[in-house]
């Protein structure tokens, strides 16, 4: 029996690379003949210049060797995979070649925009490769760059992205354009430190954007000089282009010293950010929503930080006119934070002139710990005119939570402090909540229930017909009460993997 092969297996390929030991003359199919430099390089030249890629075909970068990109150039790359067959660029170590990840440097290239760029393509996946070093200073600048109209499909999985005095990732997707926007990017098990601006920036119109796995802290630091800002994670619109179908989940994200973890800055649709860890030190609050957002989930999350300037974790607060949030379920978070302003549910009306803003929030079966003096956990503004609150009152429900303040009242409302007993009968909520604070085990990970916990154990809501499980993973009861916070029932400690933890290709 004779089997043809189709068209496209017919062309699949892998190409190697090693830049200390290649030659762009060789045919490069094979570890014993690796090209220089890699094509969509424009110092690629003889066969590597010579040479199109095409869906199914990898591109492996010798494992341990540094591959230099200067002060005029990136790597490129202008043809797309496909949903069988993408375009891959892999680490020689995840094929046996080499020892250590590949890395890709561009010191010295004050003029390179970006490391690797994908424009107007899509079906392409980058594994395993570190990256770093980016020198010029700018908020659209980042080792991923997208342009109008990038198609998406998208993963970038398993790399490290360090020293970039831009973004750590950069998409950008549709521009109050006509068309469907990009879709289906994916950054999962990667760790992303030390930027100068955000860690990871999707900008414009894009949808099905999946965060999972990563680690990602230093966002805002000042690496070149110049401005800076950063947050961990930015979704930003400059119009009225709307994201939609968003995964943020099971991340360590920490330390933001000129912003925050998450900027909320698009309209969003269906958002579920679930599972995360969030720690360190920031200056403008945890999570920051400043438009529209419909339908979001969040879910088994650890808040364990101090926010050093501005207001709150779920910090609500618009500066780009009207917003509204319909639809927000906060179950089963763990908080403890030292604020400096604000709260930490902090549901302000910013420039918003609507008379309300925020419909259908929950909140239940959450840790709320605030320790800096005087920060209720719940804060409620009146509205523009004064004549009511923020929130929608009829569809607020907070519940079996428990709330702990240094000092102080436990919320605010319309500028009036309440105690517990005051809230209740005020908003007719948190009925079984509880003014107290657990008792938490020893060691990490943090806030983790003691076993002699009474605060918390057994005193939660059964929320199963929303999720099943806890940050863990582990099944949570399908009947009967649930333990209050992220974590149900387990009091194993482990050895936490801090960002502190040396990751390679660091600034030379």
């Amino acid at each position: 029996m004779v089997v043809v092969a189709s068209a496209w297996q017919a062309r699949a390929a892998s190409y190697y690379v090693d830049y200390s030991g290649g030659s762009d003359t060789n045919v490069g199919t094979s570890t014993l003949t690796p090209w220089q430099h890699c094509p969509g390089d424009a110092a690629a030249a003889g066969v590597a210049g010579s040479t199109m890629l095409s869906g199914g075909d990898i591109v492996i970068f010798k494992g341990g060797v540094t591959y230099d990109v200067d002060s005029t150039r990136y790597i490129s790359l202008s043809v797309s995979g496909s949903s069988d067959n993408p375009i891959i660029y892999r680490s020689g170590d995840l094929a046996g070649w080499g020892t250590g990840s590949a890395f890709i440097d561009a010191t010295g290239g004050t003029t390179t925009s970006h490391i690797i760029r994908l424009s107007s393509v899509s079906w392409v996946t980058i594994d395993g490769i570190v990256m770093g070093n980016l020198e010029i200073n700018g908020p659209y600048t980042g080792f991923i760059g997208g342009t109008v109209g990038t198609p998406g499909n998208i993963t970038i999985q398993n790399c490290t992205v360090t020293n970039s005095a831009g973004n750590g990732m950069y998409f950008q997707g549709l521009f109050g354009s006509a068309g469907t926007n990009p879709s289906t990017i994916t950054v999962s098990n990667c760790v992303v430190r030390d930027t100068q601006w955000h860690g990871i920036f999707f900008r414009y119109g894009l949808d099905d954007l999946t965060v999972i796995n990563c680690t990602i802290f230093n966002s805002g630091v000042d690496l070149v000089g110049g401005s800076f800002e950063g947050d961990n994670i930015t979704f930003y619109r400059g119009s009225t282009d709307q994201m939609r179908n968003i995964k943020v989940n099971g991340n360590d994200i920490s330390t933001s010293p000129e912003k925050g973890h998450i900027l909320f800055y698009s309209p969003m649709t269906d958002v579920d950010v679930s599972g995360n860890y969030f720690h360190g030190t920031n200056r403008t609050g945890g999570l920051l929503f400043g438009v529209s957002m419909t339908n979001a989930t969040f879910y088994n999350n650890v808040f364990e930080t101090k926010i050093s300037q501005y207001e709150g974790i779920y910090r609500f607060n618009t500066d780009s006119g009207n917003m509204v949030i319909d639809g927000m379920e906060v179950y089963n978070n763990s908080i403890q934070c030292e604020l400096a302003s604000g709260s930490i549910f902090f549901f302000n009306r910013g420039n918003c002139t609507f008379d309300t803003m925020f419909y259908n929030v929950s909140i239940k079966n959450c840790v709320v710990d605030s320790t800096g003096a005087n920060r209720p956990a719940i804060q409620i503004y009146a509205n523009s005119a004064g004549t009511g609150p923020v929130m929608d009152m009829a569809t607020f429900d907070s519940d079996y939570n428990t709330f702990a303040v240094a000092s102080g009242s436990l919320f605010t409302y319309r500028g009036t402090n309440y105690t517990l007993a005051a809230w209740r009968t005020l908003t007719s909520g948190d009925a079984n909540s509880q003014e107290d604070t657990p008792e938490f085990a020893a060691g990490e990970p943090a806030l983790r229930l003691a076993a002699s916990d009474t605060v918390a154990r057994g005193n939660g809501v059964n929320l199963s017909a929303y999720f099943t499980t806890d940050k863990d993973g582990n099944v949570r009861p399908l009947s009967g009460p649930w333990d209050i916070g992220a974590y149900s029932g387990q009091v194993t400690t482990t050895a936490r993997l801090g960002p502190g933890k040396p990751v390679g290709g660091g600034r030379r």
